[in-house]
Order: C-alpha cells, then sequence, then structure tokens
C-alpha cells in the first residue's frame, strides 16, 4: 500500500517535474524519489521534535521504491512502520491533486493500516477489550476493501 501510494503520487507529478527533461521512466522514478527523501528526513527531524520517534531508513533510493507501483518497498518492518505514518502525512498533504475515488481509498487504506498499527502497540499483553478487537476487525475490512478498489493484490506476510 505504501509503495502503491508512493507511484501515486509520482504518477500524479505532485513534485511538477518536467518530464521532457527526464530521460526515461527510471529518471523520472529516481527524481521522485530524491524529492521524497527529502521530505521523509524532515519529517523524521519535525517528529522528533514532536517527541515521536520511528525506525529511520538510512537512505531512501529509486532502487527501493522500484520503477512500478507493483514493486515491493525495500523496508524493514520497523522502517516500514514509520513509512506508514510518514505516506499518511503525505496523502493528506497532497490528496487534492489526486483523482477523488483513488485519493479516497488511498486515503482510508493507509489509514486503517495505522490504526491497526496502534491497536497492535496498544494490546501487546493480555486480551484487548472487545470494543478494540471489533476496532481492528474493521480496519482489517476497510484495509482490504481499499486494496480491491484500488486493485492491489493483497500478500499476506506469514507472521499474519
Amino acid at each position: 500500500m505504501i509503495n502503491f501510494a508512493w507511484h501515486t503520487l509520482f504518477e500524479m507529478n505532485v513534485f511538477m517535474l518536467e518530464r521532457s527533461s527526464l530521460s526515461s521512466t527510471e529518471a523520472f522514478i529516481e527524481v521522485n524519489a530524491d524529492f521524497l527523501k527529502e521530505l521523509l528526513f524532515q519529517w523524521y527531524k519535525d517528529e522528533h521534535r514532536q517527541k515521536r520517534e520511528h525506525a529511520k531508513l538510512q537512505t531512501l533510493t529509486a532502487a527501493m521504491v522500484g520503477t512500478h507501483s507493483g514493486h515491493a518497498l525495500g523496508t524493514w518492518g520497523a522502517e516500514t512502520n514509520g513509512q506508514l505514518f510518514f505516506t499518511r502525512w503525505r496523502l493528506s498533504k497532497y490528496q487534492h491533486k489526486l483523482p477523488e475515488d483513488r485519493s479516497i481509498h488511498l486515503t482510508r487504506g493507509v489509514s486503517s493500516l495505522v490504526s491497526i498499527h496502534e491497536s497492535i502497540k496498544a494490546w501487546r499483553k493480555g486480551v484487548p477489550p472487545l470494543e478494540e478487537i471489533q476496532a481492528f476487525a474493521d480496519n482489517w475490512k476497510l484495509h482490504m476493501h481499499a486494496l480491491r478498489a484500488l486493485d492491489i493484490q493483497p500478500k499476506p506476510k506469514h507472521h499474519q
């Protein structure tokens, strides 16, 4: 979902790049990834000032992002959690530049994953209350609906 969201932002040319000056799709992705990396590192600093810490990527490269939205994001689990929050923040800034249906589904898909992540972190021990279990299930359904609406094939993880 994160990589798909990033590629959607690239496709909508949210950084207003002059595509004719870039020799290939790979060059376009590389420049977008560089812009995204700058925003990511600034976001890390802003989050730190707000006393919110995330496992940080040391770099963000075009190879990690891939050349199309079907590419798997090349990050580790804890790093990916931070990318999820970052992606939600980026979508809130650029959603007005996306087609409405795509914006809605991307925002719901990413926000539901953030809620799932927060539920897991809040209830590491013991049995959560029924309301929390229901919220988790509702967010999972929202996420799966968003994937389907965006025509993203879900890829279950072995630990799910």
